[in-house]
């Protein structure tokens, strides 16, 4: 059985399952187990609609939710980041198309705005790896003829806390800051007991005030379900650990 790094190299090499039951397999492995998931699971996304949901739109989105919990927004951002990546993986040459691979969903959802005969060009030019999001973001509206110079206006520099000691986060601002990290940044963290703890309250506070604000309003269900699925997923994946915990503790005496 093919490990997760093995599964995610594949995918990352445009080589997938024909078969609908085996690609909905592999996804939902990954959006439980993978921490280099979601590139990886939009190419799956994007290589299931092209392949096995042709003219058929409300069956593919049906597939989505049910596999990924994704709806909506999320579902169209994972479309379009596997989108790119299966694109290019066809146009660039192996150098640049690892340099596109690497980056954060963030920036693949702003370099997904330019024309796939741009996108060489601009990873030569820019260096998005090298720059982040908000600098990517600017590039591509540049490039798109959106803004007048390549350069971040004065405003946003200052309002960076790279480019500014004195400035000081509102809890708002510090929002926007975690927004613009991507999932795999924070898979990624070296964490002890302490900053876990702490990751874990922020964002059941920042969690509940967002399903508040959507139960005060009357709006959005869709989100309000895509978070239902979410919180099931995760609550399968504490009951696995436990009961492996258990099961361990009890070969263990």
């Amino acid at each position: 059985m093919a490990t997760l790094e093995q599964i995610t190299e594949e995918i990352e090499a445009c080589i997938f399952p024909v078969n609908i039951d085996e690609k909905s397999n592999l996804v939902r492995k990954l959006v439980t187990y993978s921490k280099r998931s979601r590139a990886v699971i939009g190419m799956i996304v994007a290589k299931a609609r092209r392949d096995n949901f042709s003219g058929d739109m409300e069956s593919w989105k049906a597939w989505c939710q049910q596999n990924t919990g994704a709806v909506d927004a999320g579902r169209t951002h994972l479309n379009q980041i596997g989108s790119l990546l299966l694109d290019m993986h066809e146009l660039l040459d192996e150098k640049i198309y690892q340099i596109l691979l690497a980056l954060d969903t963030n920036k693949l959802l702003a370099i997904y705005r330019l024309h796939s005969s741009q996108v060489e060009e601009f990873i030569k030019a820019y260096h998005p790896e090298n720059n982040n999001v908000e600098t990517v973001r600017h590039h591509v509206a540049f490039c798109l003829k959106e803004v007048d110079s390549p350069d971040l206006p004065e405003q946003s520099k200052n309002s960076n806390p790279e480019n500014n000691s004195k400035w000081q986060p509102s809890l708002w601002d510090g929002i926007e800051v975690v927004f613009n990290f991507d999932e795999e940044d924070f898979y990624n963290l070296e964490l002890d007991a302490l900053k876990a703890n702490k990751m874990m309250c922020s964002g059941i506070g920042m969690l509940s005030s967002s399903i508040k604000y959507w139960n005060d309003n009357g709006e959005n269900t869709t989100t309000l379900a895509m978070v239902e699925a979410e919180l099931r997923r995760q609550a399968d994946t504490v009951k696995e650990i436990r009961e492996q915990q258990a099961a361990e503790l009890m070969n263990a005496s």
